[in-house]
């Protein structure tokens, strides 16, 4: 495929941004509702106990996307004129995460039976695994890579409603804490059945038994960005993960109430992220400097836009609290200021990375960056949170993701990616032209 066809697929990027924005608008309107609602009816310590259970549950979400959700997306954008091709690998992910979901549900059970933390709550940690088979049979991966964002779009949208609708119908006390988790695993496992079955029907995908070489492939393929996902769960999941295990449910729901606020806008960034990686990962080969000069000009868009966003969340923070959250969350006032910065990093952190690093076909980097990432913040974490709880936790991952970003680009720049001297970057910008 010629660079020059590359332009008259601008559009179609475009399109799948505001397909994105556009759900996820809705599915941030929504939230902003029943967060709220949320933490006053359940107070800090039961809203505490739903974060923590969903923060253990997300290893088992880490173990059975494997590192899928980033490799697979590129490898169908490449094979999807393919069929034959296609379908093997649809169906050997699928078949993995299958696997992947038995043996992290015979383990759940295990910890359930073993240890009192875990056993004297059993019920939600449980009923917050379906969120788990919920994902596994939701296929993200596949629309990415076929660039058909409107299909993920619709359905995260009516995932979000169904999610919402319930929260106010049964969700009235704190003892319907349950229902939190609940509600959400059946929302998202509504659209997966929903998404298997546009699959089948508008992709006309078959369902068959893969080969066993393209299942070892698939493994082999995902397995540093495997790697490199389970390190993130060390500077996030193991943040309230180990805040709960150090402190109680109470100081869990200070810092998650902070936390949850910013990464909603993690969410919204990830948006783009989705959108451009496809079309950057099939640009890069054709041409390293265009590809390279087309994630400079996102790099520009979004670091400058979170900036500023930084600013007003930082500055707003007591407001947002006394407003939204409620005058028993007075001690998140300090978490939202900590953490205002990280729209930033996680911004500069999602574009270097996915459409840098991945685009390029940069696994390893990628997860030796992440890996490092991950354990500065549990060294910090270990050591800041037993004196200072929630404001430990969140100086923590604030220096994390400010090592992560120094360290990528770093490492970009030694490779000369994204980062090139002023000649090249003309070169470069000619050919994107």
């Amino acid at each position: 495929m010629r660079l020059e066809q590359f332009s008259a697929e601008k559009k179609r990027i475009i399109e799948n941004i505001l397909a994105l924005f556009a759900s996820q608008g809705v599915n941030y309107i929504l939230p902003i509702i029943t967060f709220p609602y949320l933490l006053r009816v359940l107070g800090p310590e039961r809203f505490g106990l739903v974060a923590f259970a969903q923060a253990f549950i997300q290893y088992f979400m880490t173990i059975t996307n494997y590192g899928f959700v980033h490799t697979v997306p590129r490898r169908i954008a490449v094979y999807r004129e393919d069929k034959e091709k296609l379908f093997q690998i649809f169906n050997s992910i699928m078949l993995i995460k299958f696997v992947l979901l038995a043996i992290t549900f015979i383990f759940l059970i295990f910890l359930v039976l073993t240890i009192s933390k875990f056993r004297a709550d059993w019920e939600i940690y449980l009923i917050a695994f379906l969120t788990v088979f919920g994902n596994v049979i939701y296929p993200v991966w596949f629309f990415q890579g076929m660039e058909h964002m409107k299909y993920i779009g619709f359905l995260n949208t009516l995932s979000r409603i169904i999610f919402t609708i319930a929260i106010f119908v049964f969700v009235k006390t704190e003892s319907d804490y349950l229902y939190v988790p609940l509600f959400n695993a059946f929302g998202l496992i509504v659209v997966g059945i929903m998404s298997l079955w546009v699959i089948v029907k508008d992709f006309n995908v078959k369902i068959f038994f893969p080969s066993k070489q393209s299942v070892v492939k698939e493994l082999k393929e995902g397995w540093h960005i495997f790697v490199g996902l389970s390190a993130v769960s060390l500077y996030s999941n193991t943040n309230t993960f180990v805040l709960g295990m150090f402190t109680n449910n109470t100081t869990v729901g200070y810092f998650t109430a902070g936390e949850t606020l910013i990464r909603a806008i993690d969410g919204m960034l990830n948006t783009i992220t989705q959108a451009i990686y496809p079309y950057a990962s099939r640009l890069a080969n054709i041409s390293r400097m265009a590809a390279s000069a087309f994630i400079r000009k996102m790099l520009i868009i979004v670091g400058g836009t979170t900036f500023l966003l930084g600013i007003a969340i930082f500055l707003c923070a007591h407001r947002i609290v006394d407003i939204a959250f409620g005058p028993q969350y007075t001690n998140t006032i300090a978490v939202i200021q900590i953490l205002a910065p990280l729209p930033f990093f996680l911004g500069i952190n999602g574009i270097l990375g996915v459409p840098g690093l991945l685009a390029f076909n940069m696994n390893r980097a990628f997860s030796v960056i992440v890996i490092l990432a991950g354990l500065i913040n549990l060294i910090l974490a270990l050591i800041l949170v037993p004196a200072y709880k929630h404001i430990g936790i969140s100086i923590s991952l604030l220096i994390t993701e400010l090592s992560a970003t120094i360290i990528i680009a770093v490492y970009l720049s030694c490779k000369r990616i994204v980062f090139f001297p002023k000649p090249a970057i003309k070169t470069a910008d000619n050919l994107w032209k």
